[in-house]
């Protein structure tokens, strides 16, 4: 079993500036398919989320994209928000449908114009701008066509990321070019809880190289256009653990912790993929037969790392049903050591150790500086009825205590001592369309009304942001 530090009582806004002090910046986030909103306007085709989302049953309360937060029409609100929390960064990340609505050509004017708007007020109001190329939103132009199973797909990626980074990388230093693959292909490909809903099993894994391609032709895209630009990725980072000491057991947690993050981690810090053993090993080999040239693309060094903190899973083996079957051979049981979340994610900040001096231990130095992020989680809340206040202490005490331990951590003497922690995403900015969860899952830390798109800011924003004015 994972050892537990023990997590220490919430700290005051003073203790945890003091704790701060020094240490990385700290921002928010959006992203484009939970939040824009006006997915039919300006020229914007559908996203896989769009289409998905009508899908019966595939959204838990029936919901889609079409409104989001509203924030392509609140921009300079939500800035002014983001600014009177006082982060000192704002990752977004840009709709493909909405700059380039076919995949291919030039970027519309309109759609790009959005990013102009935001960029320049993120900076007038002293945000660093971190631009995501993807988060999860293939325009269905290209999923019609395969999607990531196809290999046209990571070289049209290339090409918008070229474009994207002419228009705005003057303004905009730090550019990420995947959130969380991993996800696109266990809940996209694997288990079709994700858009695009497919449920492929092991004949998913195209989706894991074609991705990274995708990355590795960004990467020299954005450089290409500004050198000067600094590019990394988000990688999904979390604990496995076998449901026992079995054989089986441990084998399926090794397989279930390739397929959520080393097969990802490793191509892209050192430019290979994990040999893996057991029963499936065909399946992976064909990731090992990859052409050189593209590993080295994928390879290449990076200015920064994006690790999202997913909740721990403990797996069990399940019997192969057919002889060569491709099916997934583990299943992820309830994980009941830890709070759940709304959404029934488990709250593990005391595991944050854990995957920082797992990251130090299997790179070394090839791990770049270290942006941290899943924070964000839906928590329970209180509104008065009085005045409508809203109040989510978990989801204070969350923020709290993933901050503090991360900072014990690579602190000297710490467990992930060595780690370069450059900044954490303390949050989502804003509510909005939360995956397949729909709106029944809110993680901002600000309310936004699913009618009126009024935002109030919760409690959490306000302990951040009392947090962030005692740091100075």
């Amino acid at each position: 079993m994972t050892p537990r530090p023990a997590v220490p009582d919430r700290p005051t806004p003073l203790e945890l500036a003091g704790l701060l002090a020094g240490g990385p910046r700290i921002g928010v986030s959006t992203s484009a398919a939970k939040v824009e909103g006006r997915a039919h306007e300006g020229g914007r085709t559908e996203s896989v989320w769009d289409a998905f989302a009508r899908c019966p049953g595939a959204v838990a309360d029936g919901s889609d994209p079409e409104r989001g937060a509203g924030h392509v029409a609140r921009v300079a609100e939500d800035v002014a928000l983001a600014a009177e929390l006082g982060v000192e960064l704002l990752s977004f990340s840009i709709s493909w449908s909405r700059i380039q609505p076919e995949a291919r050509g030039g970027l519309r004017r309109e759609g790009i114009a959005f990013y102009d708007a935001l960029v320049d007020a993120l900076l007038a109001a002293g945000i660093r701008p971190r631009a995501a190329l993807h988060d999860h939103d293939l325009p269905v132009e290209l999923q019609d066509r395969g999607g990531w199973l196809h290999r046209d797909t990571a070289l049209r990626f290339g090409d918008m990321a070229y474009l994207a980074a002419e228009a705005l990388a003057d303004r905009v230093p730090d550019w990420v070019t995947l959130r969380t693959p991993a996800l696109t292909t266990m809940g996209g490909h694997v288990s079709g809880a994700h858009a695009p809903g497919s449920r492929l099993g092991l004949d998913a894994l195209p989706t894991v190289h074609h991705q990274l391609l995708a990355h590795g032709r960004a990467v020299e895209a954005v450089r290409g256009s500004r050198s000067s630009a600094r590019v990394g990725i988000v990688n999904v980072h979390r604990v496995v653990e076998a449901a026992s000491a079995d054989d089986d057991d441990r084998a399926a947690a090794v397989t279930a912790r390739a397929l959520h993050q080393d097969l990802f981690a490793d191509a892209v810090l050192l430019g290979r993929y994990p040999d893996l053993a057991g029963p499936h090993a065909e399946a992976f080999e064909r990731l090992g037969r990859v052409d050189p040239a593209d590993l080295r693309s994928i390879g290449q060094p990076l200015d920064h790392y994006g690790v999202a903190l997913a909740d721990p899973i403990r797996v069990a083996a399940v019997p192969r049903l057919v002889a060569g079957s491709t099916a997934i051979p583990f299943a992820e049981l309830p994980w009941t050591d830890h709070p759940a979340t709304l959404d029934g994610h488990a709250v593990a900040p005391d595991l944050v150790p854990v995957v920082l001096a797992d990251l130090r231990a299997r790179y070394g130095d090839a791990l770049p500086p270290v942006v941290l992020s899943g924070l964000d989680a839906a928590h329970p809340e209180q509104v008065d009825d009085r005045d409508g206040s809203r109040r989510d202490p978990r989801r204070a005490d969350a923020i709290a205590d993933h901050l503090v331990q991360a900072l014990a951590a690579v602190a000297p003497g710490g467990p992930a001592e060595g780690v370069r922690l450059e900044a954490v995403i303390a949050g989502s900015l804003l509510d909005g369309f939360e995956w397949e969860a729909g709106r029944r899952a809110p993680r901002g830390l600000v309310h936004v009304d699913p009618r009126t798109a009024d935002r109030t800011p919760r409690s959490s924003y306000r302990f951040l942001r009392d947090t962030l004015r005692e740091r100075g």
